[in-house]
């Protein structure tokens, strides 16, 4: 499918899609979460809203929401019978993305045949959205911009041989990747920082430099 198709689809508030549906953050994502709930990224994982989980096909230590043992979002709320995300307005591209999928080789989208089975009240539904409006109201041409430069220096880093497979008995190298990561994922926003985006050059430098001179 491409961006002229559309889907018939509402999403009526049942919650469905926030449970048992692992999300893969990046650095944006974490950041603009952690503006909108002004509190610090690093508070984010100290109190295991967002932990890690290793990606087994790059060794890779992705950040995700933590459904914890019940398996639902901890930013979803129930009210009056609906189900309301807390951090909608800034609620990472994995969830803007859906019921969609998105191929970053072919650059298109394509509905999820998994969400259909998933949110099938979202989906009963008289008029259709096309995908044009649907990804403008979901902001998302920018957020898969960030996203794919999030993505090519992850790709960087693995090249440069720091992941979990490459720095095993290696302890200089494992202290810098747990370095790298705390870079990448919590120490933007901090408590004393204020940042309107986050400094994503800076960060890059700061990582690469550390990798170079260590």
């Amino acid at each position: 499918m491409n961006e002229t198709s559309s889907i018939k689809f509402l999403c009526k508030l049942t919650g469905k899609c926030c449970t048992h549906n692992q999300v893969i953050l990046n650095s944006f994502d974490i950041f603009d979460i952690a503006i909108h709930l002004n509190v610090s990224a690093k508070f984010l994982f100290q109190n295991k809203l967002i932990t890690y989980i290793i990606n087994k096909n790059n060794y890779w230590m992705d950040p995700i929401i933590n459904l914890g043992t019940d398996n639902v979002c901890p930013f979803l709320k129930s009210e009056f019978h609906n189900y309301l995300c807390e951090i909608h307005s800034h609620r990472p591209t994995v969830c803007r993305i859906f019921p969609l999928n998105y191929n970053f080789d072919s650059k298109n989208y394509a509905l999820n045949n998994v969400s259909q089975e998933r949110c099938k009240e979202c989906f009963n539904n008289e008029k259709s959205i096309s995908y044009d409006d649907f990804i403008s109201e979901s902001d998302l041409k920018q957020r898969i911009k960030l996203e794919e430069i999030y993505r090519e220096f992850i790709i960087e880093i693995n090249s440069l041989g720091y992941n979990l497979k490459d720095i095993i008995k290696k302890d200089k190298k494992k202290k810098v990747f747990f370095q790298i990561q705390e870079i990448l994922y919590e120490k933007y926003p901090g408590n004393i920082e204020k940042y309107s985006a986050i400094p994503w050059d800076e960060i890059k430098i700061e990582i690469l430099d550390l990798i170079h001179f260590s």
